[in-house]
């Protein structure tokens, strides 16, 4: 027998995305990398953000965890709720940058991109590309 809807707790989102939008500097060939973006990602989920290449996927990992290329990239828009706190505190221009994420959250950022091997013996090819968040 299945769980009625009222017996069934509810889940605090992992992480809720809402409305993010991600600006491009002037002279780009479009004005946003991401415009209105909205996911939730709930506990014990995985999800797997797939795209054309130039489509935003590494933009938005890199704006939750604050590693958009400063000063031109910037947050324009939205909330990226993580456990129910917004991460993005808003600055006066009307833009938005991340908090630090280990010292408010409990969660690290790492970028996984192959680095160069030890005495230039070139990449370490056995690594995955791309950044990850572990909570």
């Amino acid at each position: 027998m299945s769980p009625t809807p009222a017996s069934v707790a509810a889940v605090e989102p992992l992480l809720d995305v809402r409305g993010l939008t991600i600006a491009l500097p002037a002279g780009a060939d479009r004005p946003h990398a991401v415009e209105g973006l909205t996911f939730t990602l709930n506990p014990n989920e995985i999800l797997c953000v797939v795209g054309e290449s130039g489509s935003g996927k590494s933009m938005t990992a890199h704006a939750a965890m604050g590693l958009l290329p400063k000063p031109h990239v910037k947050v324009t828009g939205g909330e990226l709720l993580f456990r129910g706190r917004n991460v993005f505190f808003h600055v006066g221009d009307g833009t938005a940058r991340p908090a630090r994420w280990p010292d408010r959250h409990g969660v690290s950022g790492a970028d996984d991109r192959p680095q160069p091997a030890e005495k230039g013996r070139g990449p370490d090819r056995g690594k995955s590309s791309g950044p990850y968040l572990s909570g």
